[in-house]
């Protein structure tokens, strides 16, 4: 599996990013139904994950992280 850090929660409306540890690859995009225990991630900690891609989204936006994990603080 993928490893990453959390980057951006937005708390409220149940979602956030992750900078994958490749340096190529870009932020994803994260939903909270996604998370195992959502409420308790912080920005910075590692988290491990799986890409799924949806091609119905916009060029750039196909990519999301599901079954994301915290291995890390």
């Amino acid at each position: 599996m993928p490893t990453a850090r959390i980057t951006f929660i937005n708390e409220g409306r149940g979602f956030g990013f992750l900078r994958p540890d490749s340096e190529r690859d870009p932020d994803l995009f994260f939903h909270a139904s996604n998370v195992v225990d959502f409420d308790s991630i912080v920005v910075g900690d590692r988290v491990q994950y799986e890409v799924l891609r949806d091609d119905r989204r916009p060029a750039g936006r196909q990519a999301k992280a599901v079954a994301v994990q915290v291995i890390g603080r």
